[in-house]
């Protein structure tokens, strides 16, 4: 029996990624931020930290609904 490489862990049917968990995250947070510049100046920041929050969010809820599924 041999030890699976970071690769071969990764592409096994819903693991978690950093890589994949911190693009949800930066895509959230740039989404949130171009939508809180369209409510006003200062909703850019609320607005970055919310859609990060919910992007890294999402990407939790999608691994968990993948592991049982």
């Amino acid at each position: 029996m041999r030890e699976l490489t970071l690769n071969e862990i990764e592409n096994v049917n819903g693991a978690y990624s950093a890589k994949e968990f911190a693009a949800a995250v930066f895509t959230g947070g740039v989404t949130g931020a171009l939508a809180g510049t369209l409510i006003g100046g200062g909703g850019a920041v609320p607005g970055a930290f919310a859609g990060s929050v919910i992007g890294g969010i999402a990407y939790l809820t999608h691994e968990i609904i993948m592991e049982f599924s």
